[in-house]
């Protein structure tokens, strides 16, 4: 069987590492390395990582210096893969114990590029789960009984996350494909488009558990959070180039100036909060977006749609949405 490299950017992840690392010493399949990149934590998550790396020297942990986002890591770790197949994981997510023979055997029988499992989103605790397990994002059962499908499928099901983005990915073709530091959530879209070049995708039932945590971007933006905008047009721009089906790349990009309208919103409403060289760089990802987001858009089919196609007529329009937003955030505030 072949061997598979699973790795683990860590970031003050003490709280639940011990978790994380025993879900993996625990599988099956035991022709893994865990490579733990931890990403200057303040905490003791080197020291606890430290213990079980003297303990099962399958544990590797490399420190590097503080970045401040996962995009990082991966360019960090790429030199390092040596397996023929890559697992990623946060430092506070879990594996089933039959997780990665399930996905190793499925490639074999297949031949497939990657291979997605079932993805289960937990809480505090593993079985308090956040959504039904009918959730469309949560079973991959009954496709892991079906064939396998083509790259360009799976892109246009991830686009809109209608099957998770985690896999068993073939080493060499992320590897060639890459991964841009731009925006703090390269690394979702690049999953995105890493499958987009896959020949064959299969699916697992097996579970892997995804932790849910409290975003700090409910906490109030932050300059970083702008730059998720550049994801949206790296992906709006692929979803055209591959000619996936219309009405998919018209939702998505509906998605993509819903998200720009709202972000100007906040960022109008909240400008004082930034300095001027974070005001210059927001407003310049704002200029470079606003094309592709407004472009040869659908015609709209509901109210919400019919406001977004009314700004996207021109800047003006677009202006005046902002500022009506704004206002409302305003008085919300």
């Amino acid at each position: 069987m072949a061997k598979v490299n699973i790795f683990i950017p860590v970031y003050n992840g003490e709280k639940y590492i011990a978790e994380t690392v025993q879900s993996i010493l625990s599988q099956t399949f035991s022709d893994f390395t865990a490579l733990f990149v931890d990403d200057g934590s303040t905490d003791s998550s080197v020291e606890l990582l430290r213990k079980y790396a003297g303990i099962d020297n399958r544990i590797v942990v490399i420190e590097k210096p503080h970045e401040g986002s996962v995009p990082f890591a991966w360019n960090y770790i790429f030199p390092r893969l040596d397996a023929e197949w890559t697992l990623y994981m946060s430092h506070d997510d879990m594996l089933e114990p039959s997780l990665l023979q399930s996905l190793v055997e499925k490639q074999e029988a297949t031949g497939a590029d990657a291979v997605i499992p079932s993805c289960h989103f937990f809480c505090e605790h593993i079985d308090d789960h956040k959504y039904d397990a009918k959730n469309r994002m949560n079973d991959m059962t009954g496709r892991s009984q079906a064939e396998c499908i083509s790259g360009r499928d799976a892109f246009e099901l991830m686009l809109d996350y209608s099957i998770p983005g985690f896999a068993l990915w073939r080493t060499s073709l992320i590897k060639g494909i890459g991964m841009p530091t731009e925006s703090y959530n390269s690394d979702e879209g690049m999953q995105r488009l890493w499958v987009k070049d896959c020949r064959k995708v299969a699916f697992s039932a097996d579970k892997f558990y995804y932790r849910l945590v409290q975003s700090s971007i409910t906490k109030g933006l932050k300059p970083y959070h702008y730059r998720s905008l550049l994801t949206n047009k790296r992906l709006l721009e692929a979803a055209k180039e591959t000619q996936i089906s219309p009405d998919k790349t018209k939702a998505f990009q509906y998605y993509c100036l819903s998200s720009l309208l709202y972000l100007k919103s906040k960022f109008n409403n909240d400008a004082d909060s930034f300095s001027e060289s974070e005001k210059k760089s927001i407003s310049v990802i704002f200029t470079s977006v606003y094309p592709s987001f407004s472009n040869k858009l659908g015609l709209p089919s509901n109210l919400k749609e019919f406001i977004l196609y009314f700004s996207s007529v021109n800047r003006i329009f677009f202006n005046m949405a902002v500022s009506a937003f704004a206002g409302r955030f305003n008085r919300n505030a």
